[in-house]
């Protein structure tokens, strides 16, 4: 039998255990780069996405695929 889920829910902890691997995208810049969730940032809110973009400081996307015509971070 399995219990109740023991973290907040929204977070991006339950993100990548339900649905997995994600991207952090960059629209302005057109990259992407693998999703990591640094120790201590587990249990931090999914939305608005936390991840900015580190050269035009552009609030990041979270995708399930890695766009087409992105360059890789």
């Amino acid at each position: 039998m399995v219990g109740p889920w023991p973290h907040p829910p929204g977070t991006l902890r339950a993100l990548r255990k339900i649905i997995g691997h994600h991207y952090v995208i960059c629209r302005g810049c057109r990259r992407y780069t693998s999703m990591t969730i640094p120790k201590g940032m587990e249990d931090r809110p999914y939305e608005p996405c936390p991840y900015r973009c580190r050269i035009c400081g552009e609030r990041g996307a979270l995708e399930t695929d890695p766009p087409n015509g992105y360059s890789r971070d």
